[in-house]
């Protein structure tokens, strides 16, 4: 009998302590050491790292496997975010492993990608303008996202 009562309190405690984290568990982080005026949500753990890469600086936010974002910064090519929202969206459909869009917010969206029944990914993508800077957040390219991670990473950006 103690030996299902202590299996039963060890698969509980790893149930709830493997749950996924959501922007409201993140913490401000500001990206202002890294040239970006203002902060956006993260977990406590976050590395950052900036790389330039010629007309963009790359600033990749991460902590583990479920919270991976890259900011590219570069001069605005308009000062309305909508726009080069709208021409992000216009691109991306165009793939042929776009499936489905989410979710539309005026300045970014989630999109479901498919390369076959098995392999489905989620990502997202938001622009602010601030300045003449443009600032573009997505997922890092590699990684594996479930609709849940893509949602706490875009709403941890806005």
């Amino acid at each position: 009998m103690r030996h299902l009562a202590l299996s039963i309190l060890v698969v509980t405690l790893t149930v709830v302590g493997c749950k996924n984290e959501t922007a409201s568990d993140y913490e401000d982080l500001s990206l202002l050491q890294y040239g970006v005026p203002f902060s956006i949500k993260a977990p406590a753990d976050a590395k950052v790292k900036k790389a330039s890469l010629g007309i963009y600086e790359d600033i990749t936010i991460k902590a583990g496997d479920k919270y991976q974002v890259q900011l590219l910064v570069s001069d605005a090519t308009t000062l309305d975010a909508t726009v080069i929202k709208a021409d992000l969206l216009e691109d991306i459909k165009r793939n042929p492993f776009f499936a489905e869009l989410i979710e539309e917010t005026d300045n970014g969206f989630v999109y479901r990608k498919e390369i076959d029944s098995t392999s489905i990914n989620y990502s997202f993508r938001h622009v602010r303008i601030q300045g003449d800077k443009e600032y573009i957040f997505q997922p890092t390219l590699v990684g594996q996202f479930t609709l849940d991670d893509v949602k706490a990473m875009h709403t941890a950006v806005q």
